[in-house]
């Protein structure tokens, strides 16, 4: 899977490290990623795609971000 994202929050709260890529600055994007984990914890991610109807936990062996520029992330 690969998601161009032109917009990209990070934050570390209470353990947990959020990460989420939208494909616009809308503050409600109609596409978007949003990855959790425990900071501690490298193996099990909760993940939801567009929507909570499309959440889970597992599903995501590895997460790499490579940034082109500073506008768009890409995550494979």
């Amino acid at each position: 899977m690969e998601i161009i994202s032109k917009n990209t929050y990070y934050k570390i709260e209470d353990g947990i490290l959020t990460i989420a890529f939208a494909d616009s600055k809308n503050p409600n994007p109609d596409n978007y990623l949003i990855l959790q984990r425990e900071v501690d914890d490298l193996e099990y991610y909760y993940y939801e795609i567009n929507s909570q109807q499309y959440s889970g936990i597992g599903g995501f062996k590895k997460v790499e971000i490579y940034s082109d520029n500073y506008e768009n992330q890409r995550i494979n």
